[in-house]
């Protein structure tokens, strides 16, 4: 008979039931950590506008992010690889050998990509960047060469903090960057030993390296010897009854992950293509990118809602988690509700982020329109935790095709009538994509009868 044991405090409890205090206590640390990091990436912007020629600066490391996401995308699903397939010990050394495997090979294409001047041809002649925003943007992507590998430790052992249900630490990092970003946008202006065309991409970097670092130790503190606890955890029947990965089946399961988290990288430039079309496209662009960036503040916790399926396997534990789902959905349509249909969401934009009366007036009209995205949001969080956990990833990637190509042909429809407010066709397009992936999502859980495979697996 397996025993499972807590692994943080090293506490056997035998067939302990889940109750929903245990989904909110696993859930809302890393819930915070996906607001953390939202706020961390905006505290960027304000660092650098503190400095000269701010608009070059803001627009570089704009532009520099955005092929860096792309660059980086192969490894932000490797969490989701670790959490779904690391059972005991001998499947840990797998996943982790293929996560080395593929952090590596990623940050030597960033290097060469950065250092070879295939990053300036992309910039100048696809981005159409020129003069000094294309020299600082180069000179950033340059100092985050090394970025790849801290985001593949940070990744790895997040995935090892989510197994173990040690979600707290993964927040207390995350903490320890927004502190660190905060000190250097305080001090900015006083460091003089860089050129100011690179402190975004040091700030940058050195944000992902206190986070990465931190959490190591944290890991090593609270958890110690991974494999060993992994075996103590899961029991020893567990690795006869999953048997031992194949390198094959890894690569299976995450090229579907990885081509999800690439083909999602294009949906905010399709976005700015459609919204370049209108009569006012300045404005149509910065008023969603307000109110887009307002909301996903407000719902951004839900991004990573799919770990609790991924880590909740029982039975009865997925009935609990449906409730779970419901409850936050209904709460964050709420929130967003009383952000968008009263005159706080207005204030915000107008007075705290301090945009031009048009721009708050039309990005306050598009959070109406989000008002309902949660649902949508947690309903795919869920199919995603439910298709990963039961190795299904190919589906979880024709769902996110589904929806980019959805929000390309909505948003260039759209894009083509005459409307009062001109970033419509962006936000309306992002709705559309997100009710077509879901309503995959739901289709095909059914057909594969889903969740009947889950009780099978148990």
């Amino acid at each position: 008979m397996c025993i499972e044991i807590r692994l943080h405090n090293n506490i056997k409890e035998k067939n302990k039931a889940t109750g929903m205090k245990d989904l909110f206590l696993f859930f809302t640390p890393l819930g915070l950590t996906t607001l953390l990091i939202t706020v961390t990436h905006s505290l960027f912007n304000a660092g650098l506008a503190r400095l000269s020629n701010p608009e070059v600066l803001i627009s570089a490391f704009s532009v520099a992010k955005s092929l860096h996401h792309m660059l980086q995308s192969p490894i932000l699903m490797l969490r989701q690889t670790f959490t779904a397939l690391v059972d005991h010990k001998q499947n840990y050394y797998r996943v982790r050998n293929f996560i080395m495997i593929v952090g590596i090979a990623a940050f030597f294409l960033y290097g060469l990509i950065a250092y070879s001047g295939i990053s300036t041809i992309v910039f100048k002649d696809i981005m159409s960047i020129k003069g000094e925003t294309l020299n600082a943007a180069v000179l950033i992507l340059k100092i985050l060469v090394p970025f790849p590998l801290l985001i593949l430790l940070r990744e790895f052992c997040q995935g090892v903090a989510i197994k173990f249900k040690s979600t707290p630490l993964v927040t207390v990092s995350t903490t320890m960057r927004l502190v660190f970003v905060f000190f250097f946008v305080l001090f900015i202006t006083r460091i003089k030993i860089t050129p100011d065309s690179a402190k975004g991409g040091i700030m940058f970097l050195g944000a992902a390296a206190v986070e990465a670092i931190i959490l190591f130790l944290f890991i090593k503190l609270v958890i110690g010897n991974i494999p060993g606890s992994l075996d103590n955890s899961i029991g020893s029947c567990a690795g006869k009854a999953s048997g031992v990965l194949k390198y094959k089946t890894i690569f299976l399961f995450y090229i579907p992950l990885m081509a999800t988290s690439y083909i999602s990288t294009f949906s905010m430039p399709v976005i700015n293509m459609g919204l370049a079309r209108m009569d006012n496209p300045e404005v149509a662009i910065s008023s969603f990118s307000v109110a887009w960036h307002l909301a996903i503040i407000i719902f951004g916790p839900l991004l990573i809602f799919h770990q609790v399926p991924i880590n909740f396997t029982g039975e009865k534990e997925l009935l609990l988690i449906k409730k779970f789902a419901v409850i936050l959905g209904i709460f964050f349509v709420i929130i967003m509700a009383s952000v968008s249909f009263s005159p706080l969401g207005y204030n915000i934009i107008r007075n705290l982020i301090k945009t031009p009366e048009n721009i708050s007036i039309f990005a306050a009209q598009l959070l109406k329109i989000f008002t309902p995205f949660p649902l949508l949001m947690i309903i795919k969080e869920y199919y995603w935790g439910m298709l990963i956990r039961n190795r299904l990833t190919r589906y979880v990637g024709i769902g996110t095709a589904t929806n980019v190509i959805t929000l390309t042909i909505t948003v260039f429809l759209v894009s083509l009538l005459e409307l009062p407010n001109p970033a419509l066709p962006g936000a309306l397009s992002i709705v559309a994509g997100s009710l077509a992936e879901a309503g995959y999502l739901f289709f095909i859980t059914r057909k594969v009868n889903l969740h009947n495979l889950s009780s099978n697996n148990q």
